[in-house]
């Protein structure tokens, strides 16, 4: 009798669950800090199963989760969840070892965090629209599978909707009064034509769109737009529009004639994304010893994806989603991959028959039902068979065990529409986009052909379209008749074809054609010449084109600049080469490297030429043949007259000469010494120059901010009182350093392992010390005694900065958890607040407890320390 009236009553139901959910929550909190990990998470995980708002973690997670490395615990936790959300189990097992191992209490951390931090922001940002990214990410929905409801129930907005249509003032209400609304001009049939193409392109958006006034929530429920979504969209492959039109209408009677409940319930291929099954094994691992006996966690993918006309492309490999879902169009090959056809049985069915490239005789059979979950509509497809067929007449068909074989999930994708393509000048061949619109008589309102045409691009290539198919671009490659690059910088080329549409199976009714041409090519002009020509003898109509490219006239006039340069070049080497040969001019071995450099450098400006082909354009042969033979000969006429006018001198004479350059050298010294000191003299008589003003800037800031740190730090000692003191301009550069002094000086042992204060504040510090050759221990680590002097500088510094005036502390112990060897530099830090004020015992004092936490450069926890302070007053 309770359950039925539970029943009866779905809020009062409600209401129950929430309250059971609570109380075990609570109980959950209660446990002591020894229940093991294992059974926290597993009943986290059946919380989250029950909850639906498992999917509003999974959004929040995701966006949580950034390129940037992880530092903290949480942050490692975060991407623990993310990784096993898409399936990626052996990296989310490395991330949550990391984040255990930084905190041990991270699971409780990251359930607080969600409820104080994530659940906030869902809730806030829970009316805005997801803004879509461009980068490509796997969802596997956690979660039972989604039972949709009944087919023929009520919709629950409908007298909400006769409401609105019998509300006389439906229509648009401005925010200011005086300013008009420019939506409200368009007629309901032009955003009825706009919400058409919305459904299709993003149905997300709909109820944003809905939820912006009364009368858009009307248009969004309008029958048409629905019923055009439904024709577009469960048309089956080789099914004109008309003939879905005429389908869909039939079979919307099993859903009383709603047509948003049929786009919404009946399932359905996606197309507009990838089918992914995630799949894991376990493969044991070499060791060289046998103590260790490592295991390989193997994670692979299966990829399938299905196209509007029929076919399909099914791929298994290791790689990542990200790496592979944009490769997969049509015509995709690769080792471990399937082409083939799918057929859609009883609606929820998919039967898909393939084949593998490499295996000719064999033929393979999926079937596949298409589920619900709760993350999202026709998103799973579960294994019902798989089977392989032999051609082979003594081999029997084999059917494959399912039980390794996991669900494929559906992932969206921005996939692409066009392929770029590049004009190849030495291939002659150059590609032409054409956008072709229909009209009159050949369209329907929506675009779509009417009648069955022929498109046919000289005898190249031909397009048979058919009735109800819309006319997407169409891309066509064409060779060049004349033209050879042996003419750069003045090769043209020149080509033609012909763009002939016709009634299909009947080319004596040619379709007249209106024809605009808007082409640009990088580093070309594009000369195109239409003819339009109609054939007496067969009554066709036909589009002519001629089209003539050549070099821009900037690429002509940097390339004749280009040859300018080389003659230059190699002319002025002529000369010197004449000059040397000639007119007895002296030669030496650095001429010669002038000659060497330049035959060496002459190629690679020619090549700065834009698009030159290979050597033997004309372009060569006006200048660079010649321009490298003129540098040739020259150079080696240099050479041979440096070779052939060497002297023969005996040992007295060349004694003499270096005895004579060593007096020149000294002379050049001695003058080049008394010149510097003129130019000194000189700079330092003229008064107030830059260098000078400088160095008295610079001397005058140094002196002042001696006098200011002497005249405010004399009375200071606060440490706290002293660092915002040091936070100055010009000072601030030196706080560290001026700190540690100071610091060195009320604490020498501070100073004997080199620490720096980074961040101080009160109740917080951190700082840093390097590993220096005295403060490491025999075992090459820093010293346990050095730990314990820097975690007591940082504690008492972040405690000090909480006193009040007539306060001392003083230690009473230290006790030093170590986790690792301490090596490279090291950072410390403590967080404290002082809690509010206790009863003081007999002695007027009381104990702090203040946790210091050291770690390495990879943030990994070197040791931590735990002090007891004892606060004391001053006696008066």
């Amino acid at each position: 009798m309770g359950d039925s009236n539970n029943n009866n009553n779905p809020e009062k139901a409600l209401e129950e669950f929430r309250n059971a959910w609570k109380q075990e929550v609570q109980k959950k909190h209660v446990q002591p800090e020894s229940s093991s990990i294992k059974g926290l998470t597993k009943a986290a995980t059946e919380q989250q199963t029950e909850e639906k708002s498992v999917a509003d973690l999974i959004d929040k997670t995701e966006a949580l989760t950034t390129q940037k490395t992880p530092v903290t615990a949480m942050e490692h936790y975060i991407i623990a969840v993310d990784h096993e959300r898409q399936g990626k189990l052996g990296q989310a097992l490395d991330s949550y070892r990391r984040a255990f191992k930084l905190d041990p209490d991270i699971d409780y951390a990251y359930k607080k965090h969600y409820q104080d931090t994530i659940l906030p922001s869902i809730q806030k940002n829970k009316d805005q629209p997801a803004k879509q990214e461009n980068e490509f990410k796997h969802i596997v929905p956690l979660g039972k599978e989604y039972t949709a409801p009944s087919a023929t129930r009520k919709d629950p907005l409908a007298d909400l909707i006769i409401s609105f249509q019998n509300d006389p003032e439906l229509s648009y209400i401005p925010l200011l009064d005086y300013k008009p609304i420019a939506i409200a001009k368009l007629p309901s049939e032009i955003m009825l034509q706009i919400l058409r193409h919305l459904v299709l392109n993003s149905v997300s958006t709909i109820p944003y769109f809905a939820l912006t006034c009364k009368k858009f929530f009307l248009l969004s429920r309008d029958p048409s737009v629905w019923q055009y979504a439904c024709t577009q969209v469960f048309k089956e492959p080789g099914m004109s529009l008309e003939e879905s039109r005429l389908h869909q209408s039939l079979y919307v009677e099993r859903f009383d004639g709603h047509w948003m409940r049929m786009f919404i319930d009946r399932p359905r291929i996606r197309y507009d994304g990838v089918y992914i099954s995630t799949c894991h094994y376990i493969r044991p691992g070499v060791s060289e010893t046998a103590w260790e006996k490592p295991i390989h966690l193997v994670t692979y993918y299966r990829y399938i994806r299905f196209f509007p006309n029929g076919t399909i492309l099914k791929h298994l490999t290791t790689d990542e989603p990200k790496h592979v879902v944009k490769s997969l169009v049509p015509g995709f090959n690769k080792k471990q991959c399937f082409h083939g056809n799918f057929v859609v049985l009883d609606d929820d069915q998919v039967l898909i028959r393939m084949k593998d490239s490499t295996l000719k005789n064999e033929t393979f059979k999926l079937s596949l039902k298409i589920k619900t979950t709760h993350r999202g509509r026709h998103n799973k497809l579960n294994w019902i068979d798989y089977c392989s067929i032999s051609s082979m007449p003594d081999r029997d068909d084999d059917h494959f065990d399912l039980k390794m074989f996991k669900p494929f999930f559906f992932s969206p994708l921005l996939l692409g529409k066009y392929i770029q393509k590049k004009e190849d000048f030495s291939a002659k061949t150059y590609t032409i986009n054409f956008v072709l619109q229909p009209n009159g008589t050949l369209a329907n309102d929506f675009g779509e052909l009417n009648q069955r045409v022929t498109i046919r691009f000289s005898a190249i290539e031909s397009y048979d379209l058919e009735i109800g198919d819309a006319i997407n671009p169409i891309q066509v490659t064409f060779k060049y008749d004349e033209g050879s690059e042996i003419d750069y910088p003045l090769d043209f080329y020149s080509g033609y074809f012909d763009l002939f549409v016709y009634h299909m199976n009947d080319t004596s009714q040619s379709i007249p054609i209106t024809f605009h041409l808007d082409a640009s090519i990088t580093s070309f002009h594009f000369m195109p010449t239409l003819q339009h020509r109609q054939y007496a003898s067969n009554g066709t109509d036909r589009i002519s084109l001629k089209i003539l490219t050549g070099r821009s006239t900037t690429t002509q006039g940097f390339s004749i600049f280009i040859c300018v340069l080389m003659w230059l070049l190699s002319l002025a080497m002529g000369l010197f080469g004449f000059q040397v040969v000639f007119r007895k001019r002296r030669a030496d071995a650095h001429a010669c490297m002038i000659g060497i450099t330049t035959l060496f450098a002459l190629p690679a400006v020619r090549s700065a030429q834009p698009g030159i082909p290979d050597v033997g354009c004309v372009s060569d042969i006006l200048g660079f043949y010649w321009n490298m033979a003129i540098l040739a000969s020259s150079t080696i006429a240099v050479i041979m007259c440096w070779v052939m006018r060497w002297e023969y001198m005996d040992p007295e004479t060349i004694k003499h000469q270096l005895a004579m350059q060593n007096n020149n050298a000294s002379y050049a010294f001695s003058q080049h010494v008394q010149a510097t000191i003129k130019l000194t003299r000189v700079a330092l008589e003229l008064e107030w120059t830059i260098f000078t003003r400088f160095t008295v800037g610079v001397i005058a800031a140094t002196l002042l901010s001696i006098i200011y740190l002497i005249l405010t730090l004399r009375n200071s000692k606060r440490p706290l009182v002293v660092w915002e003191k040091l936070n100055k301009p010009l000072i601030k550069l030196f706080r560290p350093r001026i700190f540690a002094f100071l610091l060195g000086n009320m604490n020498p042992y501070s100073k004997s392992i080199d620490m720096r204060i980074s961040t101080f504040s009160r109740g917080f510090c951190t700082g840093f010390m390097r590993d220096r050759q005295r403060n490491r221990n025999p075992f090459k680590s820093i010293h346990a005694t050095a730990l314990a002097t820097f975690a007591e500088c940082v504690a008492e510094l972040g405690l000090s900065s909480s006193l009040k005036d007539k306060e001392e502390i003083s230690l009473l112990s230290l006790e030093l958890e170590f986790k690792k060897k301490a090596r490279g530099l090291l950072t410390a830090s403590t967080d404290f607040t002082l809690p509010q004020e206790e009863e003081d015992d007999e002695a007027g004092s009381r104990k702090v407890n203040i946790q210091v936490v050291v770690k390495d450069r990879t943030l990994d926890t070197v040791a931590i320390a735990h002090l007891v302070w004892v606060i004391e007053k001053k006696s008066i």
